[in-house]
């Protein structure tokens, strides 16, 4: 089991990784709308069903892409493995599920908005398995800390307000799992860049 879940995944079909990506541009263009729509007319809540159609789209891409890892394969391959899918796409679906069906989903309408801007890191990483130039990478992890940043200051902002508002509710904090990670993966960034010097 333990080498099932640490083997590298390996591309599906190339039309496959064509309508993953698609679909991951679609959802990013979507997400830039909702953040556009929210910043120019009444914020993120004005807008919610289109936000939640949206995350909808981008739950179901990752589980089409945890369901493709079950048999080794995986749209975004380049060291993926199937515990690490599962951390990223698993925990995140769940984290939605629950948030958009909990109590405090309103208050976390601003960070669900900017999750959807991170559909443009998955898509340039399916583009890379693609045969995209391997420039595009330096430019994939730089928009990639950027937008991690910028998500991981939105869910601290959003769970600030949401424990002032409902502290002992359970839907509240489940989001901080999503903070941690989100730092986690900042850490790496900054590792990556002191070791090679280079984006």
């Amino acid at each position: 089991m333990a080498k099932v879940l640490h083997a590298q995944l390996q591309p599906p079909l190339r039309w496959l990784c064509w309508l993953i990506l698609i679909t991951y541009i679609a959802i990013y263009i979507a997400g830039l709308r909702i953040t556009w729509l929210a910043i120019n007319f009444g914020g993120v809540h004005a807008h919610w069903r289109p936000l939640r159609l949206s995350l909808h789209a981008l739950c179901t891409v990752y589980t089409v892409e945890l369901i493709l890892s079950l048999v080794g394969y995986c749209a975004m391959s380049g060291g993926w493995t199937v515990r690490e899918l599962f951390i990223h796409h698993g925990f995140f679906t769940l984290a939605v599920i629950w948030t958009l069906n909990g109590d405090a989903a309103d208050r976390w309408a601003p960070a669900l908005a900017v999750s959807l801007l991170t559909a443009a890191n998955e898509a340039s990483l399916v583009a890379h398995v693609l045969g995209a130039p391997d420039r595009i990478a330096a430019l994939r992890r730089l928009y990639g800390f950027s937008i991690i940043a910028a998500l991981c200051a939105t869910e601290a902002w959003c769970y600030a307000d949401a424990i002032t508002a409902a502290p002992r509710l359970v839907s509240t904090h489940v989001p901080l799992f999503a903070i941690l990670y989100h730092l986690h993966l900042l850490r790496m960034y900054v590792r990556r860049w002191a070791r090679t010097r280079t984006l």
